[in-house]
This record gives C-alpha cells, sequence and structure tokens, in this order.
C-alpha cells in the first residue's frame, strides 16, 4: 500500500514539472535560414525568444531577442556557459548562457539566457558557434 501512495505522490509531483520543461522543449525552429529559441531571460519565468538570422539584408548574420536592436557577431565579447544544478531528488539543472556585448551606442551590457532543457541548450550552443562566437 505504501508503494501505491509513493508511485501516487511521483506522479503527482512530475505533472507540475513539464509546464516549466515544456516551455523550452518547442526550442528550435529552422525557417529560411533563421533560428529561433525559447528561453528565459534573466532570471526564472522571464520567457524571451531569441532569434539568429543568417540570411538577412545585410548579409551580416545576427541575434536578436524579442522585439529588441538585432546585434551582429562583432559586437558580442564574450558568452559565458554555465550548469546549476538543483539538489535533491528531482533535482533539475539550468543551462545559463552569460552574453557580454556592446549595443548600438558602445555600451557594454550582459544578458543572461537560461535553458532548462539540455537538447535545447545543445542547439542553442550550436547556433552560437555557427553564428561565429563560441
Amino acid at each position: 500500500m505504501k508503494k501505491l501512495v509513493l508511485i501516487s505522490s511521483i506522479g503527482f509531483l512530475l505533472t507540475f514539472n513539464p509546464t516549466v520543461v515544456n516551455a523550452h522543449q518547442s526550442h528550435y525552429e529552422e525557417t529560411n535560414n533563421k533560428y529561433t529559441f525559447h528561453a528565459w531571460w534573466e532570471e526564472k519565468g522571464e520567457n524571451c525568444t531569441i532569434v539568429f538570422d543568417f540570411d538577412n539584408e545585410n548579409n551580416s548574420p545576427t541575434l536578436q531577442v524579442d522585439k529588441g536592436i538585432p546585434i551582429i557577431k562583432d559586437q558580442i565579447l564574450e558568452v559565458f556557459r554555465e550548469v546549476k544544478s538543483k539538489v535533491g531528488l528531482f533535482g533539475s539543472k539550468k543551462y545559463i548562457y552569460h552574453i557580454t556585448y556592446k549595443d548600438m551606442n558602445l555600451k557594454v551590457s550582459t544578458s543572461k539566457i537560461i535553458f532548462v532543457n539540455k537538447y535545447a541548450s545543445r542547439d542553442f550552443q550550436a547556433a552560437l558557434e555557427e553564428f561565429g562566437i563560441f
């Protein structure tokens, strides 16, 4: 009887976790040389869309977060990837990309892009490599 309760409890707990993961499962779309990723921006729960455009009118690949101003590879100064693990039986990982870049006014800024899905993180890293910055 205790096993049934434990299994029910695990099933109950798992029903709440996928909402976090699902936001990151449809992480990658490729359309007309544009790669689109869904992640968190700066902190957990702040959804954002990141678009790599490899075929735009400037012939220079761009990276754009939400509807912000696209930036080119030369504006990115540093990218650092960090993996944080949550402690516990159902601990999950966060894959965090810290990006330091110069905006159009040459002001240096840092942004944090967070994935909870390792496959989304892996595909995002591959896009960064294709972009020429990782």
